[in-house]
């Protein structure tokens, strides 16, 4: 990651992962999926991101009907600079 960043962007890439925790977070509490993402994205844009998609996900990548299905994940891809970034967080592990 780091070699394709510049110095003003390294620290702006962490904000990926610290989404991703909101993300997980958020279904926690039960807050609608489609809030969430959007809630995620905004986060992401105002950080100079360009979003990709922002999306929870079953493992078989199909759309979950609700935040407290087993097996979730948080998936991004957004980029930063000429750097795009892909990074997920399964909701089941802390």
């Amino acid at each position: 990651m780091g070699r394709r960043l510049d110095a003003g962007e390294r620290p702006v890439a962490v904000e990926i992962f610290g989404t991703l925790q909101q993300m997980r977070a958020a279904a926690a509490r039960k807050q609608p999926l489609r809030e969430l993402e959007d809630a995620a994205r905004a986060r992401l844009e105002a950080a100079g991101f360009a979003v990709d998609y922002v999306e929870v996900r079953r493992a078989d990548l199909s759309r979950p009907k609700d935040p407290d299905e087993p097996g979730l994940l948080a998936l991004v891809a957004a980029r930063l600079g000429r750097t795009r970034l892909i990074d997920n967080l399964p909701f089941d592990e802390e």
